[in-house]
């Protein structure tokens, strides 16, 4: 879907799990000096938590519509803020269904797995830790 917005700046959007996952990346990313705006797709973690394990398609659908969302306010780029998110979603189905570039840290941990000895990871679930084990 390819979306015909000028972009007369550099906006990233940010997909969080909830709005607290997002707002955090925003502000990591505007303390960078980038503009951002975000949104979280579930209330309470506990929302997020039950829809990560429940339906892949319907929440890689709920993230594909959030971006679009954000495509219409301007961003350039999305950057998907939570770890259990990125590995609950079908994130090639997501590349594919919007018209920008969108990054998770899956994608940082895979490139960084080959040039590091240790990595550490705090994740809220198990399904994070799963996720990025596969990655590693």
């Amino acid at each position: 879907m390819k979306n015909n917005v000028k972009r007369s700046k550099f906006i990233v959007g940010v997909i969080g799990g909830t709005a607290i996952d997002a707002g955090f990346g925003i502000d990591a990313l505007e303390k960078k000096g980038i503009k951002a705006i975000g949104i979280g797709i579930s209330s309470t973690p506990k929302e997020q938590t039950k829809q990560q394990v429940l339906n892949k398609e319907q929440l890689t659908r709920v993230v594909i519509e959030s971006i679009i969302k954000l495509e219409k306010e301007g961003i350039n780029s999305v950057m998907i803020y939570c770890n259990s998110l990125s590995g609950a979603i079908d994130i090639e189905s997501v590349r594919k269904n919007v018209s920008v570039s969108v990054i998770t840290p899956l994608d940082v941990y895979k490139k960084i797995a080959s040039t590091v000895n240790r990595i550490i990871v705090i994740a809220a679930n198990c399904q994070s830790t799963a996720n990025i084990e596969r990655i590693i």
